[in-house]
């Protein structure tokens, strides 16, 4: 029976498959090839050793799984999504999971929530059926393009140093769920040095409880501080162009370290 696989023609059968498919020996160079290609979906941009008018079927299938994620928000308002995104590495356990996914529903705000493949049986039965009117739950988005995006209003976020960065280089206010590491200090200047939104406050168990997440959410979209946490969030990104911008302070920076780099005169 043929095969249909998507961005790929029809027809194929188990003899066109790669042999490290079908072929049991080969196991050992599908493990290198899997591992090899496991951060695929977190790149910005793919290089492919090919042109469009070859493979024009497989471009523009590839291209439009960068599209599909972006593509859910161009319907949306301004600033009236939740992003949520926890990183590459964090796995609250399901109670937590469970309990973001109540709180981003009673919120009653549009919500895109990032669950890796490997996290998505923690998600409760039929969440994404019953938010399917104003939620969506991906395994990966393009973090930059999202954070850019209009309709993004708030970030929730687990608060390492490279989202927080991106989310403050795109002017979106936050709420800080810290898990570890540094990132308990970072929530701490999101919500007292940047004021850039608020940080979550778990229970006795550690837990961040579904009326917390509402509550959190809600500040930062429609509270009465909202409207500051939007402003500073806008001001930091205009101070963060200007920094990279010609005689910026980051610009200075970066041709200073690049200049040390360079031979050194006698």
């Amino acid at each position: 029976m043929p095969l249909e696989l998507p961005g790929l023609p029809a027809g194929l059968r188990p003899r066109d498959l790669p042999t490290f498919m079908t072929d049991p020996a080969d196991r050992a160079y599908l493990d290198l090839l899997v591992n090899q290609f496991s951060g695929l979906d977190k790149a910005d941009h793919v290089l492919v050793n090919s042109f469009y008018e070859l493979q024009p079927q497989e471009s523009e299938y590839m291209a439009s799984t960068w599209r599909a994620k972006t593509a859910w928000l161009d319907a949306r308002p301004a600033r009236s999504v939740v992003y949520v995104s926890f990183g590459s590495l964090a796995k609250p356990d399901v109670v937590q999971v469970a309990e973001m996914a109540e709180g981003l529903y009673d919120s009653g705000k549009a919500f895109l929530w990032v669950v890796r493949a490997s996290e998505l049986s923690k998600v409760p039965e039929n969440f994404a059926d019953k938010s399917k009117e104003r939620g969506l739950i991906v395994t990966w988005s393009p973090q930059l393009e999202v954070l850019a995006h209009p309709a993004v209003g708030c970030f929730v976020t687990h608060c390492g140093w490279n989202s927080t960065m991106e989310a403050m280089g795109a002017g979106v206010p936050m709420v800080a769920m810290p898990q570890w590491s540094d990132q308990t200090m970072n929530a701490k200047y999101i919500e007292d040095v940047w004021r850039v939104g608020v940080r979550v406050r778990p229970d006795e168990r550690g837990v961040v409880r579904k009326e917390e997440v509402e509550r959190c959410v809600t500040e930062v979209m429609e509270g009465e501080r909202s409207a500051e946490y939007r402003q500073n969030a806008t001001n930091w990104k205009e101070k963060a162009k200007r920094a990279m911008n010609e005689g910026g302070s980051s610009n200075n920076n970066i041709l200073e370290f690049i200049g040390k780099l360079g031979p050194k005169s006698k």
